[in-house]
């Protein structure tokens, strides 16, 4: 016969203090807890209801678990966290375009928590009215960072002393939760930095090319290209740099400081550009190198363009134009004064010493390097020096 008591009873049962059960407990029908559930054990639930309805491999596998969803759920769909957020958008599963799945504090348990804590305070008041605690000093606080108990503590002797008891509460920023709206802040705040160091230190480069002036003459000619790409007053690690001429691209590299050997073989403007980037931001700098035909100035018996040969005549220091000040020496008595200049470059006045030289107007001739235009001085002149000044 067995020594285990056993006793049933038939209708409602009130207990307004603990149950312990030393066996398994069976509830048929529905249950109801007004506060916290704890469970040191396993929890082996078949369904749970609730909004989430976890993470899927893909939304197929989501839409075979739950082809009808309800109004209010969610789901997570990847492989990892954080992961693609689904909700329900009439009977259909939804993509928000938002990511979500990080470990999140929910404070509404806390809350409960708090107003546990603030019954169980009541009931200690009931309980010890009389005894040592001081019923009356018990105050409960609680803030968004922390939760206080004071309360007085009556010695034998009839005096008081106050205490209290400060709890910190773990907020959202301590916890290192971040909503959508906190990521798409944090990163408009990265890209912002960003912008705002590229402002203050921004990537500068010089980049010269030498000869800037040169004698075009049909032939190419050698350009020596020098560049340094520099951030915060010191080289930078570029990560690609690119240097053209015109549209060609005659160097690609990270190459820095660099040099580079080109030539020019057009008349006129040449531009090189440079282009490079390191550290996220980019610059650009240009140089231009260009070529010119040479000034013919001299003496000579010829009456007529016809019968001069333009080249026979002084070479001038390669120039855009015929303006400046010459010293010219006529060594043949009879001779006319000869000043030839490119196509495209005109003569407006000659003076010596202030007083104009009388000139023929500006006669063409052809040469193996393009047209001259060349003007006589109206008069034949003595042998000797002369200082003009040629205005362009």
């Amino acid at each position: 016969m067995s020594s285990i008591y056993n006793e049933s009873l038939q209708g409602n049962l009130s207990v307004s203090r603990d149950i312990t059960a030393g066996g398994h407990l069976k509830v048929r029908g529905n249950s109801l807890f007004d506060h916290n559930v704890v469970i040191k054990g396993w929890l082996d639930a078949k369904n749970i209801k609730g909004p989430c309805k976890g993470l899927y491999a893909s939304l197929d596998a989501l839409k075979a678990a739950y082809p009808r969803p309800m109004p209010g759920w969610y789901a997570l769909v990847g492989d990892t966290l954080p992961a693609a957020v689904y909700r329900t958008e009439g009977d259909e599963w939804v993509a928000t375009g938002e990511q979500g799945g990080e470990v999140n504090l929910y404070l509404d348990q806390l809350e409960n928590d708090v107003a546990d804590l603030d019954d169980a305070v009541k009931d200690i008041q009931e309980l010890i009215g009389g005894g040592l605690l001081v019923a009356d000093s018990v105050q409960f606080d609680a803030t968004a960072t922390a939760v206080t108990l004071t309360y007085k503590l009556r010695k034998p002797d009839g005096t008081e002393t106050p205490y209290n008891v400060t709890v910190p509460i773990v907020t959202a920023e301590k916890a290192g939760m971040m909503s959508a709206a906190d990521k798409k802040a944090l990163t408009q705040a990265g890209t912002d930095i960003t912008e705002l160091q590229g402002a203050v230190w921004p990537l500068e480069a010089t980049f010269g090319a030498s000869p800037a002036l040169a004698e075009y003459t049909g032939a190419a000619q050698t350009v020596a290209l020098l560049w340094t790409v520099r951030r915060r007053g010191k080289t930078a690690s570029v990560t690609s740099l690119t240097v053209k001429r015109g549209s060609e691209t005659v160097y690609s590299g990270t190459e820095n400081p660099g040099s580079l050997t080109s030539s020019v073989t057009a008349e006129g403007v040449t531009t090189f550009t440079l282009e490079a980037a390191a550290e996220g931001l980019t610059v650009s700098a240009s140089s231009q190198v260009r070529l010119v035909r040479a000034i013919y100035f001299g003496f000579a018996a010829a009456e007529s363009a016809s019968g001069l040969e333009v080249t026979s005549l002084v070479k001038q220091a390669i120039k855009t134009g015929p303006a400046g000040m010459y010293t010219l020496t006529n060594g043949t008595d009879g001779n006319y004064m000869w000043l030839c200049v490119p196509e495209g470059m005109v003569i407006r006045r000659v003076t010596l010493n202030g007083f104009d030289v009388p000139m023929e107007a500006a006669e063409t001739v052809e040469t193996t390097n393009g047209k001259y235009l060349c003007y006589r001085s109206s008069n034949a002149l003595v042998a000797q020096e002369f200082t003009i000044v040629v205005e362009g």
